[in-house]
């Protein structure tokens, strides 16, 4: 098992946030529906536990399109749905993910701490000993630059956006530290100087002088109002050979899930600042009307296009499809093929080959690597 922590900035105030992420996973879900995949949500019902009240809501994901070629090796087609279980109770929510083929063989848990302002906590989800041994943390930036691919828009680039209903943004990289987390102020012109009082007045301010000057009032809204998201993110995967691969590629795809919902849920904020309960719950039954009709539509083919290369940290996630190879019968079997090994005559064949071409050979071997 691994552990990554993810520690996050966003410039919403505490009581924004539960609001403003509701609001995005709504968007979010019915942007990523379409061709019969995206989510599908099963149950969303409050609960109760151990005394604490929240939202429960269970999920299938259908993800083939968006899967690597190196995991659907292993997978067959059927097999690309991940379920998702969600305990939400703000500030903690707890998320798992598990596949029905794989069964035991893969589990993912992101286990998430909401906290105000600029967050010094250590162990924020109270792992234990043993855990804290081998987690790795990471603070992300939502103001980190963004790759500018055909799917990147301005308006969801934080470091572009502006809000015209709050006035925050855009960011700077590291906005939330103290020298840089003030609102720009317009300049305003110089008061005028004060006409001289008259004598009856000149003699009320005498009298006042001995009392303590008044502190000049504070404006709230010259700094930006911070939470942190802690996200604890642990990974199980058992597939022989492909282990390693799988868990880096899931990690960075999580920093940059995460990374981008945040990003999203301030960006959009002038969709739903000012907005009550009733319009956000409407709105919430509108987007799971359209995720469901999306999800009816024919699916749509898997190209051979993609190239699939595992995600660097801060990289966005093609979206290109490429088709899976025939499946094994059971994905514990799954070996990586040698290379076939080069005898000691085809070798001397092929320089004799190279020494045949000359100049040519050279030629080539120069071009190569000039590209």
């Amino acid at each position: 098992m691994k552990i990554y922590e993810y520690q996050i900035h966003v410039p919403l105030s505490f009581e924004e946030f539960p609001f403003s992420q509701r609001y995005m996973t709504a968007k979010a879900s019915t942007q990523n529906s379409g061709a019969g995949e995206g989510v599908e949500t099963l149950k969303n019902e409050p609960y109760t536990k151990d005394g604490v009240t929240g939202v429960y809501t269970f999920k299938r994901l259908h993800i083939a399109s968006k899967v690597p070629k190196f995991i659907r090796a292993f997978l067959p087609k059927d097999a690309m749905i991940l379920e998702e279980e969600c305990w939400n109770a703000f500030p903690f929510t707890k998320t798992t993910y598990k596949n029905v083929w794989l069964k035991d063989r893969f589990e993912m848990t992101t286990t998430t701490r909401h906290v105000r302002g600029v967050s010094t906590l250590e162990n924020a989800v109270d792992l234990p000993p043993q855990e804290l041994k081998i987690r790795r943390i990471e603070v992300a930036d939502i103001a980190e630059p963004i790759k500018k691919t055909k799917e990147y828009t301005s308006s969801e680039d934080a470091t572009v956006f502006h809000s015209e209903k709050s006035g925050r943004g855009p960011l700077t990289v590291g906005w939330w530290k103290p020298e840089n987390n003030t609102k720009k102020k317009e300049e305003t012109p110089a008061p005028a100087p004060a006409e001289e009082a008259p004598a009856s007045e000149e003699k009320k301010e005498q009298e006042g002088a001995d009392e303590e000057p008044k502190p000049a009032p504070v404006e709230d809204d010259t700094i930006l109002p911070v939470t942190t998201a802690h996200k604890v993110v642990k990974i199980i995967f058992k597939v022989f050979g492909f282990q390693t691969l799988v868990e880096n590629y899931v990690f960075n795809l999580c920093r940059n899930i995460f990374t981008g919902a945040l990003r999203q849920q301030f960006c959009w904020m002038d969709e739903w600042y000012g907005w009550t309960e009733e319009e956000l719950r409407a709105f919430e039954a509108e987007q799971l009307r359209i995720q469901q009709e999306r999800l009816k539509e024919e699916k749509k083919e898997v190209t051979d296009d993609d190239d699939d290369d595992v995600p660097e940290a801060g990289d966005t996630v093609s979206e290109k499809k490429a088709p899976p190879p025939p499946p094994p019968s059971q994905p514990d079997e799954v070996k990586e093929t040698p290379e076939a090994p080069v005898s000691a005559e085809d070798e001397k064949k092929e320089d004799e080959k190279t020494e045949e071409k000359g100049e040519e050979v050279k030629t080539e071997t120069s071009e190569a690597t000039t590209e």
